[in-house]
């Protein structure tokens, strides 16, 4: 349950216009909404983790974290796909996706 409470679609969206990977964007975020519904269901509950209060402020405010850090390297990477750069540019854009990294991974431990 913690799990889908990370996922944030809104993110990914512009991917449910993309040729090469839109109709698997919807796929994926069909099969999430589903599992939500029924897991809400089955739970009893209105919204995931609503019985841990603590742990779902704790992912809110990693969002706060994760949110422009995971904005920011899918913008380097559209950069670094659509090939207009220079190679400075280049190389100032790849070390962006790679620190983006640590900061997303560090986040997603959950420590807040």
């Amino acid at each position: 349950m913690m799990s889908m409470c990370k996922a944030d679609f809104r993110i990914t969206t512009y991917l449910s216009k993309d040729k090469q990977f839109g109709a698997f964007w919807e796929v994926l975020k069909n099969e999430y909404d589903l599992t939500k519904s029924l897991l809400l269901e089955l739970t009893g509950t209105n919204e995931l983790m609503e019985q841990y209060p603590v742990e779902r402020r704790s992912i809110a405010l990693r969002e706060k974290i994760v949110l422009p850090l995971v904005l920011i390297q899918h913008y380097a990477l559209q950069k670094l796909n659509e090939g207009a750069v220079t190679e400075e540019q280049q190389s100032v854009l790849s070390k962006l996706v790679i620190r983006t990294v640590y900061g997303i991974v560090n986040a997603g431990r959950n420590l807040a």
